[in-house]
């Protein structure tokens, strides 16, 4: 049953960080004002980044509550692997057309994914998500082992009994 609560849990969020994400990235394809375009974005950008920590915090806390009672640790993984994505996705797809948008205009030109000398995508928002995303793992990895003994120590493998050896 926990494991329909994780997948039910996951869905929504997929299905929420997609919606943000691609409601974002179509506020940089307006025909409107460019201005305007722009802190739409914004305004939907953060949503999105602030939705995939929620989301990404109470899929780990999930998948401890499933690792802790079944013993098997994917739902954890499947949580990096969707913080994974969803930086990447606003690394590779929001960002770079943000700072397109802003060079074409001449707007926005403090935004950290914006190169203010070239007007190109920066490489330190790419260090900076690359850094999240190894810093995620790490919790990850961190997690499950820590889980994975407290188990061990609460729940200890039971020794069958061996039969005596006569003397």
């Amino acid at each position: 049953m926990l494991s329909k609560i994780y997948l039910a849990v996951l869905a929504v969020g997929v299905g929420v960080m997609a919606f943000f994400t691609y409601y974002a990235w179509s506020w940089l394809q307006s025909i409107g004002s460019p201005s305007d375009a722009l802190a739409g974005f914004q305004y939907n950008a953060d949503i999105a980044w602030t939705s995939v920590w929620i989301f990404s915090i109470v899929l780990l806390l999930l998948g401890n509550v499933l690792f802790w009672q079944s013993e098997r640790s994917w739902a954890i993984w499947i949580t990096l692997v969707f913080f994974g994505v969803f930086t990447i996705a606003k690394t590779f797809l929001l960002d770079p057309n943000y700072a397109k948008l802003a060079l074409k205009f001449g707007i926005g030109a403090s935004s950290p994914s914006l190169d203010s000398r070239s007007g190109t995508f920066s490489i330190g928002a790419l260090i900076v998500d690359t850094g999240l995303i190894i810093s995620a793992a790490s919790i990850v990895f961190f997690d499950h082992f820590l889980v994975s003994r407290l188990r061990a120590k609460t729940y200890p493998e039971r020794i069958a009994p061996s039969d005596p050896t006569p003397e």
